[in-house]
């Protein structure tokens, strides 16, 4: 009998010993936001710390995130407590499903080891490339994160890319030296000679292959946020985005759209069907109608703004359940 009580006592301050922790994946950028943060993350260090994660809530301020999460971000992350960063570099090999050192796939594998055992719970958070960062490796490695016991509650993306981008497909049109005459050697003039190498990951057929091909998410529910679409007809981007856009991505990503399609609606809430309403007919007298379907595990939650920080900005009220 003092045997089991004493078990009992053990498993009580185990469960009172648990920690939720909230992980913020941050989008592609030419920054190398691993070294800036410290370098490849320990998953085998004391007390689930590593170096390259900080918990940036302190002072109510993202810190550790060398500016990535600068833009109206601390209106959310300030509210979160035990965050921890993961940082990623976009320019290794593999991409957004990189193994390398400091790769993407490598350091949300090492996070999450690190932090959503033994107990512990994490709640994920991401914005842009981070929600293709994360969606891959739970539709490739979900039978290694139930096999490391790893414990994950929530999954919000922001302005989630999981559908790809067309400015990645020009780009690593340009990079491949197959865009001489197209629209896409005009857009080359107005990029960087250091974006040109966006790695193919990132493309709608290559987000589309890994990802939204398989559709496999193993019961976890996306929960998206997204900019409520529009036109940037006079801006640079805005033309070479088909429907839709916040600049960035075209609303077949931002709106988790189960094909590459000319989106000219608003996302749809929750995880339905949405339509388009256009005039058609003789004399446009009548109604006419286009249909957009989602892949199901992606719920949208809220839609604020036109820009691709929106998702970001608006997120405080999303941050638990």
């Amino acid at each position: 009998m003092l045997g089991l009580s004493a078990l009992l006592v053990m498993l009580m301050a185990g469960s009172l010993s648990a920690t939720t922790f909230n992980l913020v994946v941050h989008g592609r950028s030419d920054k190398d936001y691993c070294a800036s943060q410290g370098g490849q993350i320990d998953p085998f260090g004391s007390a689930y710390q590593s170096v390259a994660m900080a918990d940036g809530n302190a002072s109510g301020t993202p810190s550790n995130t060398s500016g990535y999460w600068a833009t109206g971000a601390a209106d959310w992350i300030g509210s979160l407590e035990n965050v921890r960063y993961v940082g990623w570099s976009g320019s290794v090999n593999g991409g957004a499903w990189s193994w390398e050192y400091c790769g993407a796939r490598t350091q949300i594998w090492y996070a999450l080891y690190a932090h959503c055992r033994n107990g512990n719970v994490c709640n994920i958070y991401t914005h842009s490339t981070g929600s293709l960062v994360v969606s891959t490796f739970i539709a490739h490695h979900n039978a290694d994160i139930n096999a490391a016991g790893i414990r994950i509650n929530r999954i919000q993306f922001m302005s989630a890319a999981t559908g790809g981008s067309e400015l990645a497909n020009i780009l690593e049109c340009i990079r491949a030296g197959a865009c001489a005459g197209s629209y896409g050697q005009i857009a080359a003039w107005f990029l960087t000679p250091s974006t040109v190498g966006v790695d193919p990951t990132v493309t709608t057929y290559g987000a589309r292959a890994e990802w939204l091909g398989k559709n496999q998410a193993f019961g976890y529910r996306y929960q998206t946020t997204s900019g409520t679409g529009y036109s940037s007809v006079g801006g640079v981007t805005g033309p070479l985005l088909p429907g839709l856009d916040d600049s960035v991505l075209a609303n077949h990503s931002l709106c988790n759209v189960n094909g590459v399609t000319d989106v000219k609606a608003v996302c749809g809430m929750g995880n339905v069907t949405f339509r388009h309403r256009y005039a058609c007919g003789f004399l446009y007298a009548s109604n006419c109608y286009t249909y957009y379907g989602k892949y199901t595990p992606y719920y949208t939650i809220q839609q604020n703004g036109s820009d691709h920080n929106q998702g970001v900005k608006y997120w405080r009220s999303y941050a638990t359940y």
